[in-house]
């Protein structure tokens, strides 16, 4: 069980290592239904983490997929994927997956304020939105398609063979990122303090240190209310606790191999 606390007592920074392994469990709790989803590090190599990602959709059918995540956008990325989409290899630059970025965090504690993108729309691992609209449509779809890295394969593919010409594979691919904006919401967020978060890591109940992030996020056509809590650790500034709109989660649980 997770508990926090809105006045914490001082705590020492902890490091949740970025290593092969690494296992986040978070429960979700939203209007289609509560469940518990599942992100495992699956290898660090020297510039991008390795994802697997294991939960449940909609209509209740198990959604396993991956994830490539470069550490440059650990370091200074302004957007955040938490979305996946079933049998999908995906790979978005500039977003992280699991949580903020060194960059981001960083403006918070000193500024208390920054700029950041959350993807509002599809099948969540922690901070979609169940009411997201045409971003879950369009989730529902690309996921039938394998995605929009399948898509893009496809249509490389397709210019490689001469079955479509390069200014045409170019047009499909400038559609393919206006429809990804839609789901995207932008916004400032500012610093709303810092908290504690008892979370279980290795088995044991740790306290560990949070830093407070709400402001409004917004589509063309959607605006959220948002409140994120991002472990106070530059190197891997996970979110241990969301709520975007009608959809909260926490996390669960942390396994990681300790280094010998």
């Amino acid at each position: 069980m997770t508990k926090c606390r809105s006045s914490p007592p001082p705590v020492d920074v902890v490091n949740i290592p970025l290593r092969a392994g690494l296992v986040l469990f978070t429960g979700v709790t939203r209007p289609a239904g509560n469940i518990q989803t599942t992100l495992r590090v699956t290898a660090v190599t020297p510039t991008s983490l390795k994802l697997v990602f294991t939960g449940k959709q909609a209509d209740g059918s198990p959604l396993t997929t991956t994830r490539t995540v470069r550490l440059q956008d650990i370091a200074d990325a302004r957007g955040i994927r938490p979305n996946f989409v079933d049998g999908a290899t995906e790979f978005f630059p500039g977003n992280t997956a699991f949580g903020t970025s060194t960059q981001v965090l960083g403006e918070l504690k000193r500024s208390g304020s920054t700029e950041l993108t959350i993807d509002v729309g599809g099948l969540s691992m922690g901070t979609g939105v169940a009411g997201a609209g045409l971003g879950r449509e369009l989730d529902g779809m690309l996921g039938e398609m394998g995605g929009f890295a399948a898509i893009s394969e496809a249509l490389e593919g397709a210019a490689a063979r001469g079955a479509i010409s390069e200014s045409e594979r170019a047009d499909a691919a400038g559609t393919m990122a206006e429809i990804d904006q839609l789901q995207m919401a932008a916004g400032t967020l500012r610093s709303g303090g810092k908290t504690t978060l008892t979370v279980l890591v290795n088995g044991q109940e740790r306290e560990l240190p949070g830093v407070i992030a709400k402001g409004r996020i917004q589509t063309d056509k959607e605006a959220h209310d948002v409140e994120l809590v991002f472990l106070d650790d530059p190197a891997n500034p996970l979110t241990l606790r969301s709520r975007i709109g009608s959809e909260r989660t926490v996390l669960l649980r942390i396994n990681y191999p300790v280094a010998k």
